[in-house]
């Protein structure tokens, strides 16, 4: 089918079956705001010859006999146009103390992409890449990770002291401070549905900042994904760089807090499978990571958690437009 009738037809089934990301009137009864979605989520894929398929995300460790009569429905109404998985519920890739990681290399002592980033709760991602804010050029770069990784009160942690945390295999374990939050993208979700979790950090001016993505440089540009399946490269702070493929994007996907058990939907996201030796493209200390298309060594969306061999992402062209920022 086009572009315009899958997002259409994406629409309408998400909200007749109360799918993940299904809007609620502005002041529901307390029985409605307290139904929980059936935990799948539709989206886009990109097909041949500028056809597009509907992308069904079953977020569960198996089916039900109620998830496959829907799946069956949607199937017929898509008329067989359709893209379906099973994928186990997916978390926020921060990592922390209970997350652990496998990353025990030596801490940096300036910033860079990939970079591990943290506060001083030990909960810890990466920086993705540097931006600089609308209005406040004259500051200099910042770095881009997630909200959930630094600034969970939302714009209230503004201020709040930003560390690189101690490599796990350190003697004594001593965090460097580096920066502060300076800004957080608007979060308003109605019911915990989540367009944009990002935040920034201004480095302390004594410390040094590399703009590099990779061995390519600076990421000055922007990729939209409106096209077939693609190649994609990321650069993380737990597993450094790892290859993917698009499946999927504008996609519904619950995601859930290692930590606090805190569940929230996020909307318009783009799915990545692993297409890494490894067999993961992603994991716990990896939120904030960019991820790069790269032949052209632009920026397509910034890493938030992820569930096996799948991770999912915020296009970064969304990320910017929520922060008023721009690539530096």
């Amino acid at each position: 089918m086009k572009r315009d009738a899958a997002i259409t037809l994406k629409q309408q089934l998400t909200e007749e079956f109360r799918l993940l990301g299904f809007n609620l009137p502005a002041d529901p009864t307390e029985a409605i705001a307290a139904t929980a979605p059936i935990p799948v989520g539709l989206g886009l894929c990109g097909g041949a010859r500028g056809e597009w398929l509907l992308a069904f995300r079953l977020f569960a460790d198996d089916w039900t006999k109620e998830t496959r009569a829907l799946l069956a429905t949607i199937r017929k109404r898509s008329r067989g146009e359709l893209d379906s998985k099973i994928v186990a519920p997916p978390l926020l890739h921060t990592g922390s103390l209970q997350t652990g990681s496998p990353h025990t290399e030596s801490p940096h002592t300036g910033l860079r992409p990939g970079s591990r980033i943290g506060t001083t709760n030990e909960r810890w991602g990466t920086i993705g890449c540097f931006v600089t804010l609308t209005g406040r050029e004259d500051e200099g770069p910042h770095g881009l990770t997630c909200a959930h990784v630094l600034a969970r009160e939302g714009s209230e942690s503004i201020d709040d002291l930003v560390v690189i945390p101690p490599a796990e295999d350190a003697e004594i374990p001593t965090a460097q401070i580096v920066g502060a939050i300076s800004s957080v993208a608007p979060v308003a979700p109605p019911w915990m549905h989540i367009h944009v979790d990002a935040a920034t950090i201004k480095p302390h001016a004594e410390i040094e900042i590399e703009l590099n993505v990779g061995s390519r440089g600076p990421v000055r540009d922007v990729v939209d994904l409106n096209q077939e399946e693609s190649v994609v490269v990321k650069h993380g702070g737990t597993t450094a760089m790892t290859l993917g493929a698009t499946t999927a994007q504008m996609l519904a996907v619950p995601m859930r807090d290692p930590l606090t058990g805190t569940l929230a939907v996020y909307v318009d996201q783009l799915e990545i499978e692993s297409t890494d030796p490894t067999g993961r493209f992603s994991a716990p200390g990896d939120s904030g990571a960019l991820v790069v298309e790269p032949r052209s060594h632009g920026g397509v969306g910034m890493l938030v958690g992820g569930s096996g061999e799948y991770s999912y992402l915020t296009p970064l062209r969304s990320v910017l437009d929520a922060l008023g920022a721009k690539p530096a």
